[in-house]
């Protein structure tokens, strides 16, 4: 697969907007995850490209071409600590299961 580099994106958008710009940027294989929040983003973005210019090509052929797109911002992952993709079933069992005594 080989998609080594890793972005996160955070952008800002026109107002009411949000459902209509998450539904077009979903539709992009190398966008992962699409998280809409409070704060300085409107939007955060994960996204994996093979290379760098694969990652320009994504934020400036993709990303930045929507037009309700106010202003984005990138942050570029050097090094991955820990990355999962799940919760825990047990941890989530036995934290239930204290709650009840």
């Amino acid at each position: 697969m080989d998609y080594n580099h890793l972005a996160f994106i955070g952008i800002n958008i026109k107002e009411g907007s949000a459902d209509e710009v998450a539904a077009r940027l979903s539709k992009f294989d190398e966008i992962l995850e699409i998280h809409e929040r409070h704060g300085r983003f409107d939007l955060l973005l994960k996204i994996r490209a093979r290379n760098l210019d694969k990652m320009r090509d994504i934020v400036t052929n993709k990303i930045r071409r929507l037009p309700q797109i106010t202003e984005a911002e990138s942050t570029t992952v050097l090094k991955t600590i820990k990355e999962e993709q799940l919760v825990s079933l047990k941890t989530g069992i036995s934290d239930a299961a204290a709650a009840e005594t």
